[in-house]
Formats: C-alpha cells, structure tokens, sequence
C-alpha cells in the first residue's frame, strides 16, 4: 500500500508539475500578446501622430497659398485701375481731367470686377488757393463737382493732418460751382 500511495503522489506530482508548466506556457503567451498590443498601440499613436502633422502641414501650405493667391488677385484688381489711370507726360492742362475720365471709363468696361470702385474722387489742390473735389463716375465721360458726403469730408480732414495742405471744407464747398471748372471738358 504504500506504493500505491507514493505512486499517487507521482501522479498527483506530475499533473501538478503538468498544469504548472501549462499555466506558465499560458501565462508567457498572455503577456508576450499583451506586449505585442502594446508595441502597435504605441506605433499606431505615433503614425497617427505622423499622419495628423503632415496633414496639417499639407492644409497650411494649401490655405497659404490660397491666401497668397487671393491677394495676388486682390493687389492686382487694385493696381490694375492704377495702370489704367496713368496718363503720359503729353496730357497736360489743355485736357483737364478728360484723360482720366476716358481712361476710368475704359477700365470699368474692361475691368474682372467693375463694381470694385464706383466713383474715383480727385482733389485738385494745384488750380488756386482752395482745393477742388471732382468726381470721375464711370457712366459720365467727364469730371463732375462733387460735394463731399460726411465719409469723405473726414477722409479730406485727414488727408489735410498729414499733407499740411489746408483743405478747408467750407471753401471746398463754396468753390464747387460750374466756374470752378475751367479745365473741365463740356461734352
């Protein structure tokens, strides 16, 4: 009988030694896949990571150069009128305004965006001792007088802050007659 029982203890020994090796194996498996879904995690985070970056760095150079773009556009929509405007050494005082006029009626029936300037005021300061305000509209092809609007009496106030050329509103009002225009052609 004691054979019988040291045999049992063999056997219990070996299923014990059986299932610990079994356990063990399971356990290494276990953390060897729980290392392994650590590993992609993290590399899943930083590619991720990666991939939002140059996303965002894809989208900046393209919003960059849309920007760039729109103001290419925006600066060439305001020099455009400046080109057309420019008038050679040639037009002089025998002409008045009228090569301004001509030429602001030309670029508006030309021009992309036509309604981007309505009316272009000048401020004649060189023909006597008050300033002249005159209107270039692109329907009329010639300069008219024009009273100032609240808006643009402020503007004239600050242009006279910073030019120095005294630009009294009242005298610019009163001067603003059909005789205030000597250059002005009668068409």
């Amino acid at each position: 009988m004691p054979r019988k029982s040291s045999l049992d203890f063999r056997t219990t020994l070996g299923h014990a030694t059986g299932a610990q090796k079994s356990s063990f194996f399971w356990i290494a498996v276990l953390a060897g896949m729980a290392a392994l879904l650590l590993t992609v995690a993290f590399l899943q985070y930083r590619w991720t990571n990666q991939l939002t970056e140059a996303t965002e760095t894809r989208i900046g150079s393209n919003v960059e150069s849309l920007m760039l773009d729109w103001h290419l556009d925006f600066y060439q929509s305001f020099a455009a009128i400046c080109v057309a405007l420019q008038v050679g050494p040639d037009s002089g005082e025998y002409e008045g305004w009228r090569a301004y006029s001509e030429r602001f009626s030309h670029w508006n029936q030309s021009a992309t965006h036509p309604t981007l300037i309505q009316n272009l005021y000048i401020l004649e300061t060189s023909q006597g001792p008050a300033p002249r305000l005159l209107r270039l509209s692109p329907d009329q092809a010639q300069t008219t007088p024009d009273n100032p609007s609240e808006r643009l009496q402020r503007l004239l106030a600050r242009l006279e802050q910073r030019s120095g050329i005294s630009m009294s509103l009242c005298a610019l009002g009163s001067h603003l007659g059909k005789e205030s225009f000597p250059h002005s052609p009668a068409r």
